[in-house]
């Protein structure tokens, strides 16, 4: 929020939605120095801060900004492939990615463009090796990039590992407060076991968060447990497709499920004791509704995650 050469600012609506309290009529938000100081009844904050200014917008309601929990700026609507089966549009994206790097940066400023006038203000945002980091960072939006790495393209897990924190620390350099760079594993199977567990051991170590795509499709559930499908046809055998278990077990086994752990999608066959895991390990879930209906992954169980605890935000 801007503040006038004067001093602190007083911003004002008919209506003020604090989320985590009941709605406040003529409410108000005091901002000093970049920063929000105290919330509450105008008549209120405005005797108690006589010298600042007033910005009273009566027939407004004002809300705080909308944090999107899980977003690729890089791909808009129009960029990316038409739905389907997952596997089929992931498919259709490999064949694109020779031509992507001609129309990334122009797709995520539009992006990121779009959420700041929807009233995005915080955005968690994954790209491979952290490439639309400028453009959250011009934007103005708070957020992390997450930075995807692909460790057969690099050498061995510990090569893949350091190179992906070493890149998120480079990104770090000379960004605003407001944005930093982490790393994401990028999906259980694109990633192997021994890059995800010291990947997961290692941003552990510098206090980071970590994200993930996890259990997004049916593909994906089958790739893991059977070692067969969609996802096979794509990826080829590996030593960890197959393993008999869940993609949610399988990101327990390998030390990905943490409190600090950011799962994005949880769309596909999440069953009871999924559940069980992904409360006792404390991740965070990214619900990506409108993604999840365009590639036909199914519907997250949010009303269930919420009652066993698990933290919930929404991601497009």
């Amino acid at each position: 929020m801007p503040e006038s050469q004067s001093g602190p600012v007083i911003f004002a609506a008919g209506t003020l939605m604090p989320v985590s309290s009941p709605p406040i009529q003529d409410g108000a938000v005091l901002v000093r120095e970049g920063r929000i100081e105290a919330v509450g009844p105008l008549s209120e904050v405005g005797r108690e801060n006589p010298d600042a200014e007033v910005r009273f917008f009566p027939n407004y309601t004002m809300t705080p900004g909308a944090v999107n929990a899980h977003a690729h700026l890089g791909f808009r609507h129009e960029d990316a492939p038409e739905g389907g089966a997952f596997s089929g549009w992931l498919g259709r994206l490999i064949e694109r990615l020779p031509e992507k790097e001609a129309w990334t940066a122009e797709a995520a400023s539009e992006s990121a463009r779009e959420a700041v006038e929807a009233g995005t203000t915080y955005m968690a945002e994954s790209s491979p090796y952290g490439e639309c980091l400028p453009q959250l960072a011009e934007s103005g939006m708070a957020g992390t990039v997450f930075a995807e790495f692909f460790p057969h393209e690099i050498g061995t897990p510990e090569q893949a590992v350091e190179f992906i924190v070493g890149k998120a620390r480079g990104l770090q350099e000379g960004l605003p407060e407001r944005v930093n760079a982490r790393v994401s594993v990028h999906s259980p199977y694109t990633v192997d076991p021994e890059s995800a567990r010291l990947a997961a051991r290692r941003t552990r170590e510098l206090g980071w968060t970590l994200a993930i795509h996890l259990s997004e499709s049916p593909e994906e559930v089958e790739f893991i447990r059977d070692g067969t499908g969609g996802l096979a046809d794509i990826f080829g055998s590996n030593e960890w497709g197959g393993v008999g278990v869940s993609p949610v077990r399988y990101a327990r086994d390998v030390e990905l499920l943490a409190s600090e752990t950011i799962a994005a999608h949880l769309a596909t066959a999440v069953s009871d004791e999924d559940m069980e895991v992904l409360s006792q390990t404390g991740v965070a879930a990214a619900h990506c509704p409108r993604s999840n209906e365009f590639l036909g992954c199914g519907v997250s169980p949010v009303p269930r995650m919420i009652e066993r605890g698990i933290r919930v935000g929404m991601g497009t």
